[in-house]
């Protein structure tokens, strides 16, 4: 009687417990739990990626507006720069109008031919030896009016001061009779050039 007792309690607990075991693995309850743990990282992700693109576009923002804050100081460094050159080429060419007009002797050292200026070391007309220019005049006119006529040019009568000289003034003089810079009004046979020297024999 005793056996059968014991025998009929460790059946059904054996069923229980192996019951209950199960149940518990195939509970809906605990499935949900599962899947819910699992569905929760694409919802975290897609939390993720707005901030991530929000940080990259606050970036590239700024990056822009440095790049652009630059790129307009250079265009108004190089307005300025243009501007003042542009002042200065009106300036110049203001300067050299005006030096044309007022200056003459620019025709005479650099007269316009083709279109451009032709610069020489003597006006036009002259012969140059040297660092010298000389002008040989076809006028008839006394001493005093041909030194008048040369210190209106801003020059003077000849003064011959080398034998190299003189024979180069011979070469346009050999035909006609020209002053040159040697006179004795001031002290009659005391022979001065026009700058005061007096004559000397290897100059003569």
């Amino acid at each position: 009687m005793s056996e059968g007792i014991y025998t009929g309690l460790d059946s059904p607990a054996q069923d229980v417990y192996s019951t209950v075991d199960q149940t518990a693995h195939n509970s809906p309850g605990a499935q949900h739990t599962e899947r819910s743990g699992q569905s929760s990282r694409p919802y975290r992700l897609a939390g993720v990626c707005p901030w991530l693109l929000c940080a990259l576009l606050l970036t590239a923002a700024t990056v822009y507006c440095v790049l652009y804050t630059r790129v307009s100081q250079n265009c108004s460094m190089l307005e300025r720069d243009l501007e003042a050159n542009t002042n200065l080429t009106e300036q110049l060419q203001r300067g050299i109008d005006a030096m044309v007009l007022k200056s003459p002797v620019l025709d005479q050292y650099c007269p316009l031919r083709s279109q451009k200026r032709v610069c020489r070391p003597c006006p036009e007309g002259w012969e140059q030896s040297n660092s010298k220019c000389y002008y040989f005049s076809t006028e008839v006119k006394n001493w005093n009016d041909s030194r008048s006529d040369c210190l209106k040019q801003g020059a003077d009568l000849v003064i011959i001061e080398s034998k190299e000289e003189q024979e180069f003034i011979s070469k346009f003089t050999s035909d006609n009779l020209y002053w040159i810079g040697l006179s004795d009004s001031e002290t009659e046979g005391t022979w001065l050039w026009v700058d005061g020297t007096p004559l000397q024999e290897d100059k003569a």
